[in-house]
């Protein structure tokens, strides 16, 4: 009955859970993202709140406990990613647009001068760089488009990462072979 330390019904139901955590993912995407970040919100709350109380029973002065001042900051941030889910996926592809965009226009800096210093070098880093910058432009132009392409191949790898997990369970002898 068992796989390496693990039961098969055990690996079988993982295999057939992230099967359907990643059909979930690919059939809805926007609706994955926004419970993924409602999941962070509710865990910042939560963590927020135990280290605020932590802080309250605290021996040292409640404002000298830096749990207090991290149960603030996490229980309004978690309230804020909880009430406006939508605005955070939005921005933190945002920011990894600016980010792409940052690395493109530096990588064509060098593609630029590396050019100039040697004759005859190949103009394929700075189409690269090109292309870099156009990625990170559609990132920042389109922040849910690029969240949605990433949570559907983030999908695809847990249904198949699924399927094998529950092969492994059907298929993997019990006993080791002699």
């Amino acid at each position: 009955m068992e796989i390496t330390g693990r039961s098969r019904l055990a690996t079988i139901l993982a295999g057939i859970l992230a099967v359907v955590i990643g059909g979930f993912m690919i059939m809805s995407p926007g609706k994955a993202l926004v419970f993924i970040v409602t999941f962070i919100g509710w865990s910042l709350i939560i963590g927020g709140v135990i280290s605020f109380v932590s802080a309250l029973t605290a021996r040292t002065g409640l404002f000298n406990h830096s749990g207090f001042y991290f149960g603030v900051f996490e229980v309004l941030f978690g309230i804020l990613f909880v009430t406006m889910p939508g605005f955070f996926v939005a921005w933190l592809y945002v920011l990894i647009g600016i980010g792409v965009l940052l690395s493109g226009l530096d990588s064509l800096r060098v593609a630029v001068a590396l050019r100039r210093q040697v004759p005859g070098m190949s103009i394929l880093p700075i189409i690269l760089a090109i292309m870099i910058i156009i990625l990170g432009i559609a990132v920042i132009c389109s922040p849910f488009v690029a969240a949605g392409i990433e949570v559907i191949a983030t999908g695809v790898m847990l249904v198949v990462a699924g399927v094998a997990k529950v092969c492994e369970g059907i298929f993997v002898p019990s006993t080791p072979a002699a």
